[in-house]
């Protein structure tokens, strides 16, 4: 969570430093560099409406991807893991600016879900792009 709330602290003071505002609407997309969004997952969420729905947390999508599997050393015989990565999520930056002052006080604790790696309450958008997966012997 340090990490995070790090992210989002410099995020707001290099912003203000330049008098510049962040849009309500720009999406905050929190991933690793191996776990890839695709366009059109982007574009809908950029694009749609969000429906409200019972026990989600506002704002924040919980990206459902597909692994893909790769080898250096072997070629990939197709076979797919039956799960999804569950991993990363989108926001709407109106919601992270909302706690802009404590995040600038470093006051923001795990319990305020300004990124997650699994949101228990999110709402999940699935086949949302690829985790790329190595499976290879060191």
């Amino acid at each position: 969570w340090t990490q995070r709330n790090c992210i989002w602290k410099l995020l707001i003071e290099r912003k203000a430093k330049h008098g510049e505002k962040i849009p309500d609407e720009t999406l905050v997309v929190h991933t690793d560099l191996d776990e890839i969004p695709s366009r059109e997952a982007m574009w809908a969420l950029r694009n749609c409406e969000w429906h409200e729905s019972d026990g989600t947390v506002e704002d924040l999508v919980q990206l459902h991807l597909l692994p893909v599997l790769y080898n250096l050393r072997k070629l990939y015989d197709g076979t797919l893991p039956a799960d999804t990565w569950i991993q990363g999520t989108v926001r709407r930056w109106k919601m992270i600016a909302k706690y802009t002052d404590d995040l600038a006080q470093g006051k923001v604790s795990s319990k305020k879900p300004l990124a997650c790696l699994r949101c228990a309450n999110a709402r999940p958008m699935r086949r949302a792009g690829v985790h790329l997966t190595a499976t290879t012997n060191l």
